[in-house]
C-alpha cells in the first residue's frame, strides 16, 4: 500500500510547490528523453513513495528540499542508468530526519561496494527503528545478492517492466 497522497499540507507549503516539482520534472524528463518521465512516474509503485524525480530535476530545483536518494535504476527500453530520489518535504530535514538520511547513505554505500551482509544488517537496523519500506527492499536485495554470491556489482537495478 502507498503512503497518502503527497498534496498535504503536512509536507509542502503549498500546493503551487507540488505543481512546480512536477513541472520541473516533466519538462527536464521530457528535454532528456520523453519516455523517461512516464518510466520514472511509474517507479514511484515499486519503492512505494509518492515522488520521484531524477538527478536531471534534482538539479533544476530552486529552493529547499528534504530529498533521499533511491537508487541508480535502468528503466525499461533503456540503456544508461539514472539516479532517482524521493522528495520528502519542503525545507530542511529535521535532527532525526538527518540522522536517519546519514545512516541510509552509509548503508547504501555497503551495498553499491558489494559488502552486502553488512548492507543487510544496517538495512534491517533502518526498517526496524523507522519502518520504511525502502529500508526492506534493499534488505531483501542484498540477501538476494549474497544468496547468488554476487562478486561483481555495478550497483545499479535494472527494471524489466514499465
Amino acid at each position: 500500500m502507498l503512503p497518502q497522497p503527497i498534496f498535504s499540507f503536512e509536507n509542502f507549503k503549498d500546493l503551487a510547490t507540488i505543481v512546480e516539482l512536477k513541472r520541473i520534472q516533466k519538462q527536464v524528463t521530457y528535454f532528456c528523453t520523453r519516455p523517461l518521465a512516464s518510466r520514472v512516474e511509474g517507479l514511484c509503485e515499486p519503492y512505494k513513495v509518492r515522488l520521484i524525480i531524477t538527478e536531471f530535476t534534482k538539479l533544476q530545483l530552486i529552493g529547499e528540499y528534504v530529498i533521499q536518494f533511491l537508487d541508480i535504476v535502468i528503466v525499461k527500453g533503456k540503456n544508461e542508468p539514472v539516479k532517482i530520489y524521493e522528495v520528502i518535504s519542503q525545507g530542511r530535514a529535521n535532527k532525526e530526519k538527518q540522522i536517519e538520511l546519514n545512516l541510509y547513505e552509509k548503508a547504501h554505500h555497503f551495498y553499491v561496494k558489494g559488502e552486502f551482509s553488512e548492507a543487510k544488517n544496517a538495512f534491517i537496523y533502518l526498517y526496524n527503528k523507522y519502518e520504511k519500506y525502502l529500508y526492506k527492499l534493499y534488505k531483501k536485495r542484498s540477501q538476494e545478492l549474497l544468496d547468488a554470491n554476487v562478486k561483481e556489482f555495478d550497483g545499479v537495478f535494472k527494471f524489466s517492466s514499465k
